[in-house]
């Protein structure tokens, strides 16, 4: 594929899911989770029809691995292949850090917040008083590792952002 064509496309792509992805898990991290936490059982019950649903699962990892392909894509572009003088750069070191930070942020949401809501969703029905314990752990762990990987989010976006702005 010609470059004059691949790049804008990997770069669109690259932008505009990143900002979905970014701005779907502040919203679900930062505003939901609390309230998931604070309606215990109804909370339950919303997030075991979301893991039903499955739209928000494959939402969020259709917008999260095309950012990150779309991102090494692009990376790979500004380095020329990787060359070891292009890498050693001030822009290359700024959005190599910014993409590890995604891609840390991306295991946190798949393989921790992804997992607890469906064991959520798994516990949801079973009204034992250990379950319900073990529910509302689940929902924290949701919540806490939510931010942090918000938190990693968010030093991808300034990375991003001023990257193209570094001396």
């Amino acid at each position: 594929m010609d470059m004059t064509i691949a790049y804008p496309i990997a770069r669109t792509l690259h932008i505009v899911l990143g900002a979905l992805w970014a701005g779907a898990a502040f919203q679900i991290s930062i505003l939901l989770a609390p309230v998931l936490i604070d309606v215990k059982q109804a909370g339950t019950d919303v997030i075991a029809r979301l893991v039903a649903r499955r739209e928000l699962h494959f939402f969020m990892l259709i917008a999260s691995a095309t950012t990150l392909f779309s991102g090494f894509f692009l990376f790979w572009q500004m380095t020329g292949g990787l060359q070891p003088t292009l890498l050693k750069t001030s822009h290359a070191i700024v959005y190599l850090l910014g993409g590890i930070s995604a891609v840390v942020a991306g295991i946190l949401g798949k393989n921790v917040i992804g997992t607890a809501a469906v064991n959520i969703a798994a516990l949801a029905h079973d009204g034992s008083p250990e379950s319900k314990v073990h529910i509302e752990a689940l929902k924290a762990r949701m919540k806490n590792v939510g931010r942090v990987a918000i938190c990693f989010m968010v030093f991808t976006l300034i990375c991003m952002a001023g990257g193209h702005f570094v001396p």
